[in-house]
């Protein structure tokens, strides 16, 4: 279970900050959201109504934290080398990560995106980012790059990745199968040269 501290601005009922404990996910862009509610709506807007929204983004982002980790543990069911890696700022300059909301930490001061790294049988590493809300219906991971062993050309890996990106997949599990049916198109003999 969680708790929420809440502290209002003094002498008002401002919302000022507030403290998720234990701290496993990221609530900052939830506040600063619920913060703009009352300062830039209309005056019908009430305290209430911030604290309201505050509490029903948070319940969201920790169903998504719970779903997320059912998913990652089938994932390590199907897929033993399954690496989970937290950043704090990532792919600034890629188009496709501007708009994403700050990502899963163990502290909201701490790691913001959530990477997982996935190595299938086809000597392919598969890099997925997402974001804390994931996997919520207006989610999806994002392959943020193939690393190919064994053999595995630049331009194999380019053609694979793009395939994957266009295809837009919405989980992990789902993009993990298409790159490796992809792969299996790609090299029969799933990834591996011998040389003769």
């Amino acid at each position: 279970s969680h708790t929420l501290k809440l502290q209002f601005e003094p002498k008002s009922s401002r919302l000022s900050t507030c403290e998720l404990i234990p701290a496993d996910i990221p609530i900052d862009d939830i506040l600063s959201a619920s913060k703009s509610l009352s300062i830039n709506s209309s005056s019908s807007v009430t305290k209430n109504d911030s604290i309201k929204m505050l509490i029903r983004e948070i319940r969201m982002r920790l169903q998504a934290k719970r779903k997320r980790e059912s998913e990652i543990m089938e994932l390590k069911q199907l897929y033993p080398a399954v690496r989970i890696v937290f950043k704090k700022d990532s792919y600034k300059s890629n188009s496709n990560a501007k708009n994403r909301r700050t990502l899963e930490t163990k502290s909201t001061s701490a790691a913001q995106f959530l990477n997982v790294h996935v190595t299938i049988p086809n000597a392919i590493v598969v890099c997925l980012e997402m974001d804390a809300d994931y996997p919520l219906p207006y989610t999806r991971p994002y392959i943020t790059e193939l690393v190919g062993v064994m053999g595995w050309s630049d331009d194999e890996i380019r053609s694979i990745t793009e395939k994957v990106r266009s295809a837009k997949k919405k989980s992990m599990k789902d993009i993990l199968v298409f790159v490796e049916n992809l792969a299996k198109k790609c090299r029969p003999d799933d990834g591996v040269k011998v040389d003769k």
